[in-house]
């Protein structure tokens, strides 16, 4: 009988813990920027890890209102959906797509024979300007990041999401709208991700949506 698999326990990064790991990335180097917009897109806008190192520069628009929208993604399945970024949390986007026009990156690439538009977040290094970067890289960055803050909790680029999604949920966000931000193709999975909410987090929210 095969042993059950014990998960490691979700711990949802506050917005703080959030800040400082962004904070923890330079603003003067363009590296720091780049990463900075990196962790603001999968905590901001919720993007896989595997998303946002997709996107391209001509995919982020300003919306009527004067926010972010990354539109056109292709996700998981194949599937494309456009995603909000969260209302006054661009600035780190907004740096980088200004700071990236000052590094002479390439507009394309040649990879595997065909010719590629630059990613948003690629590398800046030279011999591979322009180059996408490897999950295992950002992993690596997002380890180093949050060595410089004072979080206990366990760090990692899918928790991102995961603060995402709570973030919504406790702002009252429908569950299918939820989803489709996420691009979750079943509700279900999407439940799972804000099946942390506290007893006082669902009280404040029922206050809330009965307040005369």
């Amino acid at each position: 009988m095969p042993r059950p698999v014990r998960q490691k326990p979700i711990e949802i990064l506050t917005e703080d813990e959030v800040w400082a790991l962004i904070r923890a990335c330079s603003r003067r180097a363009p590296s720091g920027r780049r990463d900075r917009c990196l962790l603001a897109l999968c905590a901001f806008a919720g993007l896989r890890t595997s998303e946002a190192l997709q996107v391209l520069p001509t995919q982020v628009k300003e919306d009527k209102d004067g926010g972010l929208q990354v539109v056109d993604l292709l996700g998981k399945g194949g599937t494309r959906r456009s995603v909000y970024v969260l209302p006054g949390r661009e600035e780190p986007i907004r740096e980088w797509m200004e700071a990236r026009k000052g590094l002479n990156l390439p507009g394309r690439l040649a990879v595997g024979g065909l010719r590629v538009s630059t990613p948003l977040i690629c590398s800046i290094s030279n011999g591979s300007k322009g180059k996408p970067l490897q999950a295992r890289n950002v992993r690596a960055m997002l380890a180093r990041r949050a060595s410089r803050t004072e979080i206990e909790k366990r760090v990692h680029m899918h928790g991102l999401r995961h603060f995402h999604a709570y973030q919504l949920a406790l702002k009252g966000v429908k569950l299918h709208v939820v989803q489709k931000q996420l691009g979750h193709s079943r509700l279900d999975t999407t439940a799972t991700y804000i099946a942390h909410l506290t007893p006082k987090d669902i009280g404040d929210e029922i206050r809330r949506a009965f307040a005369v």
